[in-house]
């Protein structure tokens, strides 16, 4: 009896270091099985994700394939988000190499998909360019085709589906506004960024945006390059670097300083925010950060 006792706890301790063994691809699988009650999404990364949990509701369970804090451009699927990937109802991604494993994941596991690019008029659309969130008006006509998207898949809910969008819609048209016009009357025009990721933004707001690093954040400007950026600097009277977080490279600092302008954070929004706003919220300290930087009319 004894014998069977110990057997059975020798068994039950097996069994329990297995499951605290288990590999984080395992639990991450786990975790993104989802409620079956709701629809399960999957965003490639944040701006994606918040349209889809803004304009879902209760009806859905999002999953951000971009971490938070991470290089939505760089992701990599482990095959338990794949197999996670098949198991879903939709996937929403950004097409044009912005995420070329993220586009292959939905292609191979072959699920319903929105292509956010597709949601935008022809002529809005810069080559290479992929920041199309940071203009809320483009933002918005991806919101309108999300919210198609999960209507045809879920007509049981279109109606709150719709009224959601709405209410988004008008969050998206106020910041449009309030962007239009705090940028309207600004001394500076000029926005001297580390990454060329605001583009889309500096159009809509009628801003010229200058890139040390170019389109590529991962870039080594050459000698050439800092001193066109220096005399564009010294040209425009720009006074404000701006860069992408609080850890960025100290060798931008380090121009800053050479070139004797402030540094300040802008974000690209291309991942879920560390301090936990959301996007508005950072599209908000966005707009702080150009409305002192540009010296603009209060």
């Amino acid at each position: 009896m004894k014998k069977q006792i110990l057997v059975g706890i020798s068994l039950a301790a097996l069994l329990l270091a297995g499951c605290a063994q288990s590999s984080p691809e395992a639990d991450s699988a786990q975790s993104q099985s989802g409620d079956t009650s709701k629809l399960q999404v999957m965003a490639g990364f944040y701006p994606l994700a918040y349209l889809s949990e803004e304009i879902g509701g209760d009806h859905v369970e999002v999953t951000d394939l971009t971490p938070p804090g991470g290089e939505a451009h760089d992701v990599e699927l482990s095959p338990a988000q794949v197999s996670a990937i098949g198991r879903a109802d939709l996937g929403i991604y950004l097409s044009g190499g912005m995420q070329p494993a993220v586009e292959q994941a939905y292609r191979s596991q072959g699920i319903a998909t929105v292509d956010a690019h597709q949601a935008i008029p022809a002529d809005e659309l810069v080559t290479g360019d992929s920041h199309v969130w940071l203009d809320p008006t483009l933002l918005a006509d991806i919101g309108n085709e999300v919210a198609q998207s999960l209507e045809t898949l879920d007509p049981e809910h279109a109606q709150d589906y719709q009224h959601n969008n709405q209410e988004l819609q008008r969050k998206l048209e106020a910041l449009n506004d309030e962007y239009a016009a705090a940028l309207g009357e600004c001394q500076h025009q000029t926005i001297v960024t580390a990454h060329e990721a605001f583009g889309y933004l500096a159009r809509r707001y009628g801003l010229e945006q200058v890139g040390v690093t170019g389109i590529n954040p991962d870039a080594e400007p050459s000698p050439k390059r800092l001193r066109d950026v220096e005399k564009i600097i010294n040209d425009s009277g720009a006074t404000t670097l701006y860069f992408e977080s609080a850890t960025a490279p100290g060798a931008i600092r380090d121009l800053a300083d050479a070139l004797g302008v402030n540094g300040k954070e802008l974000n690209p929004l291309e991942s879920a925010p560390l301090d936990g706003l959301d996007y508005l919220q950072t599209m908000q300290d966005n707009l702080d950060a150009l409305r002192e930087g540009l010296a603009c009319k209060q």
